[in-house]
């Protein structure tokens, strides 16, 4: 294969944006709530996003918004959302489908095998750049300001979404450019 007919199919590919879910804690030992957060990932220029969300279930389509969001930023009129099989995380992506069809933007749903968790690699290493960058800006927050923040904390729940921004913006890949440059 000719690396411009390798471009070529890579053009033509429908664009995928993979979903998950991560969990953290603040760490202050008093806290039994989590941080919970719906992560996604554009499989074409590496984009990341992530939110801060209630809980795992669909609650008032909170989730399936920004997800529906996220796939308008990033211009596309067709996609594919893979995510793992998990009741609550295909009700989502049904949610952002229903959000999208709307908008002229065509979605083809797929899950991996449930117990198969490295079936969705990429939305896993994505979780754990999310969780890393939300660490470093949690702890710099929390030394700025001189006290421990809890996981529901207003700035707490605004991490995540910053968190994408700036692994969309700032992180490079190996061809030089940031998701960003790429979109």
């Amino acid at each position: 294969m000719t690396p411009h007919r390798a471009v070529q199919e890579e053009e033509n590919e429908i664009p995928e944006i993979s979903c998950d879910f991560a969990f953290m804690s603040t760490g202050s030992e008093e806290e039994t709530e989590q941080l919970k957060m719906l992560v996604l990932l554009d499989k074409q220029t590496r984009m990341v996003a992530a939110t801060a969300v209630p809980s795992k279930a669909f609650e008032e389509g909170f989730a399936a918004k920004a997800l529906a969001d996220f796939a308008m930023y990033l211009g596309v009129t067709r996609c594919t959302l893979r995510s793992g099989g998990e009741a609550s995380i295909v009700a989502i992506k049904e949610g952002a489908r229903a959000q999208m069809a709307p908008r002229g933007i065509a979605v083809v749903m797929k899950e991996s095998i449930p117990a198969d968790h490295q079936a969705n690699g990429r939305a896993e290493s994505a979780v754990r750049a999310v969780k890393d960058q939300v660490r470093v800006l949690y702890l710099d927050v929390c030394a700025r300001s001189g006290c421990k923040l809890g996981a529901q904390h207003a700035a707490v729940t605004w991490l995540p979404r910053h968190a994408g921004n700036v692994i969309s913006r700032y992180r490079l890949g190996q061809d030089g450019r940031s998701p960003e440059e790429r979109r």
